[in-house]
């Protein structure tokens, strides 16, 4: 009888455990997403025309998103004002309290931001179709833009997880299993991939030179496309994640020779708290890295670039200080108070 209570006691105390952390994680994260941003009392009619966004975004009436962003392209200055709009849209409850709905005006902003660089460009540029998808249980936001009278789409990716990179990576990993469950369920004939591979091969030595030419080029120019792709949205994780802050990753394929690449990076609670440990750090030690005049504008694209140009030279400088400001880490001091003396104790002669 002993045995059996102790066993039933053990698993008793696994299940409180295991679940009591499960719990405790899921709490803080709650927390997290509970943080209030400081803003200015919204105008009236602004918050209106923030209003009236939210509602097509919880419609998903994304025909009438399409019809607004048509008639907003007809001048630079619609388009500035609708992306100011959003920047502040944050400061409404139902925004910022809603993790899909706050990525969905993220993905929005970023579309705009596309639309006025090809505006720039002196293309002006109508859509025929804007598609928002959230993949069930990923935290991934997907844009798409497809332009009209033109065989042309805009694509946006946007990673808006807790953890930034978790979101890319999910669905990666949902991507290859759909790709292997496929290739299992519908294996092609082993004489098919024969007769397809010498049929591809007659082909190549029937085409003249110049279509060889331009198949050899095309297929270069593919795989280039979708390495530099592969690069460039790895290079925008790698900062999501050492900054706290999420990021869109916008594609506009022009040809097979010339992809438009562009991305936007956007703050979430975890990265309020990088900037307000950055400020404590700022008023301490007046002369260290900080992007004052870029955080009071919320230029986030700006204040990322910065922190990327200089971010050897504080680690360098002290990495205690650094895994601080990034991390809420101390790796030998017992506060914050104690970290700054060390560090004002370390650079006396006040060089930075």
């Amino acid at each position: 009888m002993t045995k059996r209570l102790w066993v039933l006691c053990s698993v008793a105390l696994l299940v409180f455990l295991f679940y009591g952390m499960d719990q405790r994680v899921l709490t803080a994260d709650m927390q997290e997403e509970e943080f209030n941003p400081h803003c200015e009392k919204l105008d009236v009619a602004i918050e209106k025309e923030i209003q009236l966004m939210i509602d097509i975004f919880k419609e998903e009436d994304f025909d009438r998103l399409t019809e607004r962003v048509n008639e907003l392209s007809a001048s630079m200055e619609l388009l500035e004002d609708e992306q100011n709009r959003l920047e502040v849209a944050l400061c409404l409850e139902d925004v910022y309290k809603e993790r899909e709905l706050k990525a969905k005006v993220n993905g929005y902003h970023s579309l705009l931001s596309f639309t006025m660089h090809m505006k720039e460009e002196q293309e002006d540029i109508q859509f025929e179709e804007i598609t928002f998808t959230i993949p069930e249980i990923e935290l991934y936001l997907q844009v798409e833009g497809t332009l009209k009278d033109r065989d042309e789409k805009v694509t946006i990716e946007h990673d808006f997880s807790f953890l930034p990179g978790d979101g890319y990576d999910s669905r990666e990993l949902r991507l290859k299993k759909e790709e292997l469950r496929d290739m299992e369920e519908n294996p092609p004939p082993f004489f098919l991939k024969i007769t397809e591979g010498l049929a591809f091969s007659s082909l190549e030595l029937l085409q003249n030179p110049i279509e060889k030419l331009m198949l050899f080029v095309n297929r270069f120019f593919t795989k280039q496309s979708e390495v530099e792709q592969k690069q460039f949205t790895t290079d925008a994780l790698v900062y999501s994640t050492y900054f706290g802050i999420n990021v869109a990753v916008i594609t506009f394929e022009k040809s097979p020779w010339e992809t438009l690449r562009m991305r936007e990076y956007y703050p979430f609670s975890k990265t309020y708290s990088v900037i307000e440990r950055a400020k404590n750090v700022h008023e301490e030690l007046p002369d260290y890295w900080y992007p004052k005049e870029a955080i009071e504008r919320g230029d986030w694209n700006e204040i990322v670039a910065y922190y990327k140009k200089h971010r050897e030279e504080m680690y360098d400088f002290d990495r205690e200080l650094y895994d601080y400001i990034f991390t809420d880490m101390f790796r030998e001091s017992s506060g914050f108070e104690d970290l700054i003396q060390k560090v004002k104790k370390n650079h006396r002669n006040g060089e930075f």
